[in-house]
């Protein structure tokens, strides 16, 4: 049984665009890919 890859992108602000667009490309590949704008969960108290 295979796993599928996980990613933990990580980046600068400056960075956004480029690992907006790598996190789409990995996920569209079938990686779990983990960005903090889509995956990040709030905490609500």
């Amino acid at each position: 049984m295979s796993r599928p890859l996980k990613v933990f992108l990580s980046h600068a602000h400056a960075d956004a665009d480029a690992v907006r667009a790598l996190y789409d490309r990995l996920v569209a590949d079938g990686v779990d890919a983990w960005l903090d704008k889509e995956k990040l969960i709030p905490f609500a108290v």
